[in-house]
């Protein structure tokens, strides 16, 4: 759901969790919506999969920039506690 002021609740896309090294990323084929986020023009996020993932395993995404894996652990946690108000447990 996008509201007025640019702002969107995606429900399941919302409940993945953050990795430095994710399953998934968000479809950047997309046309650029708030934030840097993309979103269909029917206001779906698309996240697809890099690679196969087994029954039971968690799919996560990169909540930072695309070259957040390859920042140092102490600026990577620095960032996310920052931009998103947790401390990353990654290695």
């Amino acid at each position: 759901m996008i509201d007025a002021n640019g702002l969107a609740v995606y429900p399941l896309l919302s409940r993945l969790n953050h990795s430095c090294r994710p399953s998934a990323y968000v479809d950047t084929n997309k046309a650029p919506f708030a934030s840097g986020s993309v979103v269909k023009d029917d206001g779906h996020l698309i996240a697809r999969a890099f690679r196969p993932i087994q029954p039971g395993e968690r799919v996560t995404l990169c909540y930072g920039p695309r070259e957040l894996p390859s920042w140092p652990l102490a600026r990577r946690r620095e960032y996310l506690m920052e931009r998103h108000g947790f401390r990353c447990g990654c290695e």
